[in-house]
């Protein structure tokens, strides 16, 4: 069976600009080299082959011959990074569940990297491995992911928390300075596995100022947002279709593109699945418009833009060829 390629939010970029600036690198550049948007830096919703993100981090790092790279990029990560699944940790009331919701939902932000949690009588293991199919070695990646994950986990703890270890699987860099900055000791590098360690006591530690009504109306609101984990290339295509038709950007070769696949696999796939491309962008263009004529906020020519078409007389074209089959032909377009 053909793996899909994983994706990530574009906000795992969260502090890449700066550091790569701060270190004398372009960061537009550097994205161009990896056929990355410049907009991804801006647009945090915007999905991403994750197998980019790693070569991009990798990349910079060698560029600027910085091997804590990545740990640089944790200094500006907060819960806002996380979006929804950030929002709804702060509010667990101890960090079990915070964890709990990081490890059920931790895809909607990347599907790189995977994190897993092995509790013990004494110690708990909070391990991160790559998603199938991506490169074997992430150092710059796994780095940021266990320096972001300690800043929260010491955002919710308070100041004092540190990790009882530290785990890395590559090798030992030249300096260990900035670990200790930002995990309060050197790693155990050449490990045989990327992991925080953690006292099985914090698990049941309480959040302070958590609030248990605001959790629940998060958990719905993620819910909502995140939607089942998308598995058939279907799924995950009409997905990027929802999101890169307002941006005008709704081509089957960016799609492809952002899948790490080529347009005839990404057609072979979904013809495998019974639709096609074709099929799928009106799926969509048919459940945007009719939920936007439903609502009534927006102009004619505002949702004709949001469904992606180059102007209102396109859309009205596209609405008389599918007359009679579908239920949106049952809305007036006229207001």
């Amino acid at each position: 069976m053909t793996q899909t390629s994983p994706l990530s939010r574009a906000a795992v970029l969260d502090g890449f600009a700066a550091v790569a600036q701060a270190a004398g690198l372009d960061p537009l550049a550097l994205l161009a080299e990896q056929r990355l948007p410049a907009g991804c830096l801006t647009d945090p919703e915007q999905r991403i082959p994750a197998s980019s993100v790693i070569a991009l981090f990798e990349r910079a790092a060698q560029a600027a011959d910085m091997p804590d790279f990545g740990l640089a990029m944790a200094d500006v990560r907060g819960f806002a990074t996380l979006g929804a699944v950030g929002l709804v940790m702060r509010e667990q009331r101890d960090l079990r569940s915070a964890l709990g919701w990081l490890i059920d939902y931790g895809w909607v932000q990347t599907e790189s990297v995977v994190p897993r949690l092995e509790a013990g009588a004494e110690v708990t293991i909070l391990d991160l491995t790559l998603a199938p199919g991506l490169p074997n070695s992430a150092p710059q990646s796994i780095e940021l992911s266990l320096a972001s994950i300690a800043r929260l986990i010491r955002a919710l703890l308070g100041p004092g928390w540190q990790p009882e270890m530290v785990l890395c699987s590559h090798a030992r860099p030249r300096s260990v300075l900035p670990y200790l900055r930002h995990f309060g000791q050197a790693p155990v590098f050449g490990a045989d596995r990327d992991a925080l360690v953690l006292r099985s006591s914090d698990l049941d530690h309480p959040i302070a100022g958590a609030d248990p009504g605001a959790a629940r109306e998060l958990e719905r609101y993620l819910g909502l947002v995140a939607g089942p984990r998308c598995r058939k290339m279907a799924d995950r295509v009409e997905a990027l279709i929802e999101q890169s038709l307002p941006r005008g950007t709704c081509r089957i070769d960016n799609i492809a593109r952002t899948l790490s696949a080529d347009r005839r696999t990404v057609h072979r796939r979904l013809r495998r699945e019974g639709t096609t491309f074709t099929e799928l962008v009106d799926r969509v263009r048919t459940r945007l418009v009719e939920r936007q004529l439903a609502s009534q906020t927006n102009s004619l020519t505002e949702i004709a833009e949001q469904a992606g078409f180059s102007s209102l007389s396109a859309l009205s074209r596209w609405r008389r060829q599918r007359r009679g089959r579908s239920g949106l032909m049952g809305v007036p377009l006229e207001r």
